[in-house]
């Protein structure tokens, strides 16, 4: 299935938790299962860079920006909690955008 819409952020993990972070992060970690709950979602990428093994971007994929609304407004507070969660593996984090493909 192709995506109709790509949500990414940036990440650096924190020291003595890439583990923990790639649990949380990975393409069957913690996020993705929740979002597994949600229709039209397709899959999540994670990708640490070459040059600074604590530093990763993160891709979700989504059949439309509808879909990825949909889901954050019915489970905002449980999206709150994980992230809340999740914040113990992260020294920071910044979106890099939300993105449709080029037709």
């Amino acid at each position: 299935m192709k995506a109709g819409y790509v949500y990414a952020w940036e990440l650096q993990a924190a020291p003595g938790k890439i583990a923990e972070f790639k649990n949380a992060y990975g393409p069957d970690g913690t996020w993705a299962q929740f979002f597994r709950r949600a229709q039209g979602y397709i899959r999540s990428e994670l990708y640490h860079d070459t040059a600074n093994p604590q530093r990763f971007i993160t891709v979700d994929f989504w059949e439309s920006e509808a879909a990825c609304k949909a889901f954050r407004v019915r489970c905002a507070h449980e999206f709150e909690d994980l992230d809340v969660r999740c914040e113990a593996f992260t020294v920071w984090e910044k979106e890099i955008g939300k993105f449709t493909p080029v037709l």
